[in-house]
């Protein structure tokens, strides 16, 4: 999974140096066997962010794009979006939505919600249903087509100086109710940029979501 999340990462932005920051050597021999690049970190980090702000700390560059080792389906349109954000809105982080297909996607709490506003910037994260419907909406398509809302795909990017910062925030209330660092961004008045997409990724959360992962590769033939 996390190998396949690589080769994605390299056909989006082909020239960039790709590392896969870990606490598990069997996942660094995995990809080292894949010809990519790994670095350990301690196993005491808590979350996917602050481990590769650790491992980014060494690093020339001056932008970072955090992809989820869990995203092994991403779009390479999905990275570029999120890059985007940074590159060219000159937002301190990036990321990337798209619209939910049904209401029973909109109510799994795998799924994050995000709320942008007219200029892409993220307005709120939750794994609860949003918007909360207290008016009954009659076209179900319509509803979920609204450009303002969608489901939100596991890929960040960081100009570095804002990524350093993050370990050193305190980490928010609802971050913590939540399980979704990104929170802790908002809390502390960082704007995340989020770039619209089509891909509907699908993003692995649960044994459901690798058994589904995994029959797309077989019907693709990279079984």
């Amino acid at each position: 999974m996390v190998v396949q999340a690589a080769y994605r990462a390299r056909e989006a932005i082909p020239n960039a140096r790709i590392i896969v920051a870990t606490d598990a050597e069997k996942i660094k021999q995995a990809v080292e066997s894949h010809g990519f690049e790994a670095q350990m970190s301690p196993s005491s980090i808590p979350s996917g962010t602050e481990r590769v702000a650790y491992v980014a700390k060494d690093l020339p560059e001056s932008i970072i794009v955090n992809l989820q080792g869990d995203e092994p389906l991403i779009e390479p349109s999905v990275i570029k979006a999120a890059l985007q954000q940074v590159q060219e809105k000159n937002f301190p982080m990036g990321s990337a939505y798209s619209s939910f297909r049904n209401l029973d996607e909109v109510s799994s709490a795998s799924n994050v919600k995000v709320l942008v506003d007219k200029n892409q910037k993220a307005l709120l994260f939750s794994r609860a249903m949003l918007p909360y419907q207290q008016i009954k909406v009659d076209d179900e398509q319509k509803f979920l087509a609204n450009p303002y809302w969608g489901k939100h795909i596991g890929i960040y990017v960081f100009q570095k100086n804002i990524l350093l910062q993050y370990p050193k925030l305190e980490p928010s209330p609802f971050e913590k109710i939540e399980n979704l660092e990104q929170l802790r961004a908002l809390h502390h008045g960082i704007e995340i940029g989020m770039g619209y997409v089509q891909s509907q990724s699908i993003g692995v959360d649960t044994l459901a979501d690798l058994e589904k992962v995994r029959k797309i590769f077989e019907e693709q033939g990279n079984g």
